[in-house]
């Protein structure tokens, strides 16, 4: 590895580690308390937040998108 590339490098994990961090803390304010953690804000301005895969389908329904044919599923996707 060169000089140059070690920098680089270097530079790309603190960089990552800061994003990491500022994430972290967002998520600990918004009051995630597991993963995944979604905050989802539609088009009227509203924000909901979710937790868990199980809940994508809340999302899907909070933010007015189309699901297509799976009208049934409630909770999934």
């Amino acid at each position: 590895m060169t000089f140059a590339d070690e920098k680089s490098t270097q530079h790309t994990k603190s960089e990552a580690k800061a994003k990491l961090t500022a994430n972290t803390d967002l998520a600990f304010k918004e009051g995630a308390f597991g993963l995944p953690w979604f905050v989802a804000t539609n088009k009227e301005g509203v924000t909901e937040k979710y937790w868990g895969f199980d809940h994508l389908g809340m999302v899907v329904e909070h933010l007015g998108l189309d699901r297509g044919q799976a009208t049934e599923l409630r909770a999934m996707l």
